[in-house]
């Protein structure tokens, strides 16, 4: 097995007692190069998001290649379609970083209305000159604030949990319609992408990243 990256103790340690394993035991990602000669004639290769996993790479690993394991949730950076084609399994760590990425939306929520980031670089760059001000870092109230979440999945529904204890209005979009269990536990409320748009106060993306969202949301000054 080839692993692109060194991970966590014991992670390697213990693949290593069921296989052999070549590790690129630098700091950084491998290069494109170092990556292409590690896979060659390997049995599995362990990624993380930052490696590209295209048909170069799979040509390069050869018909021993059977796993591509990815230390992530996402796949973006692997060719699905290419290594379903040749019989190759891929896998993920699945929904393992629900609750630490609905704790961290919430974290850029409160970061960004009650202009935390703002208040701190006053504090250390020393542009504090005056004390207290009414009119200083007011920013916007969380709590009673309508969130709009779109894609309700394992993160959405843990960002709408979070957001449930702030006495937020919670509204929602999502592919397949209406998630009844959220709407009955958290007073939720299903409504069109139109409506999403127009009446959140905060709005939190949680769809996969796929041909249908693929720039959903654009830059209106981008011409796109």
């Amino acid at each position: 097995m080839y692993a692109t990256r060194r991970l966590l103790d014991p992670a390697i340690s213990i693949i290593a007692k069921e296989c052999n394993v070549v590790l690129n035991n630098k700091a950084r990602p491998p290069t494109r190069s170092e990556l292409l000669i590690g896979v060659r004639n390997k049995d599995a290769i362990l990624c993380t998001l930052s490696d590209k996993i295209d048909r170069e790479v799979l040509d390069s690993a050869g018909s021993s290649l059977k796993v591509i394991s990815s230390y992530s949730t996402g796949v973006d950076h692997i060719d699905i379609e290419e290594a379903t084609k040749r019989g190759i399994h891929v896998t993920t760590t699945g929904d393992i970083l629900t609750q630490a990425v609905a704790d961290l939306t919430f974290a850029l929520i409160l970061t960004v209305s009650r202009q935390i980031v703002n208040g701190h670089e006053m504090v250390i760059r020393k542009r504090w000159k005056f004390g207290w001000d009414p009119n200083l870092l007011l920013g916007s109230d969380v709590h009673g604030a309508t969130i709009g979440i779109f894609g309700l999945g394992k993160i959405g529904s843990a960002v709408a949990k979070r957001a449930k204890g702030f006495d937020m209005h919670i509204i929602y979009h999502r592919k397949h319609g209406k998630n009844i269990k959220i709407d009955n536990e958290l007073g939720a409320k299903y409504v069109s992408m139109d409506e999403l748009l127009k009446k959140s106060d905060f709005l939190s993306l949680h769809s996969s990243l796929n041909s249908e969202t693929y720039h959903l949301m654009t830059d209106p000054n981008s011409g796109e």
